[in-house]
């Protein structure tokens, strides 16, 4: 976003990062009044605004709100609920530490993000982050699970997410 699109941006939208709901302060069309809420929600479940004929993501904005400039990087929602944008659940990352940060894949069998069940029976954990994977086998899902979680912890940190 230019200089002028930015001024253009905090003149037409207002921003609470109390609720993370962007509304607008000057009417930009017949269709969108003034106080009504700003932008929909995108088939990613991610909050988009149009405005000068540009869509932005929500949870850029208000980083460019809180801070005063665009994140040159991802902006990472904490509890993976894309459309919540209250500025305690936003941060800057990394495209590595944004991935850290996903929920467990809908196509997992065992329940324990990380884990598969091998042909023999045996619990793969695998954990990967900046392109360093550790992965280790056992016998019990129990044991899996726990090594997964504590090496998950260790090569994550803050981003870390276990379900």
């Amino acid at each position: 976003m230019n200089e002028a699109m930015v001024k253009r941006f905090f003149e037409f939208v207002k921003y609470d990062p109390e609720t993370g709901v962007f509304s607008w302060a000057k009417s930009p069309n017949a269709n969108s009044p003034k106080d009504s809420i700003a932008g929909s929600t995108d088939t990613a479940g991610y909050r988009r605004i149009s405005l000068l004929g540009k869509q932005v993501s929500a949870h850029r904005l208000a980083v460019l709100w809180m801070t005063g400039s665009t994140p040159e990087c991802e902006v990472d929602h904490i509890n993976g609920i894309r459309s919540d944008n209250r500025w305690a659940n936003l941060r800057v990352c990394d495209q590595s530490q944004n991935r850290q940060n996903v929920n467990i894949r809908s196509d997992n069998k065992v329940g324990v993000k990380g884990v598969r069940i091998t042909k023999n029976g045996r619990f793969e954990a695998q954990v990967i982050a900046n392109k360093t994977r550790k992965s280790a086998t056992f016998i019990t899902l129990s044991e899996a699970a726990e090594w997964v979680r504590s090496t998950r912890l260790a090569m994550h940190g803050e981003f870390a997410k276990h379900a």
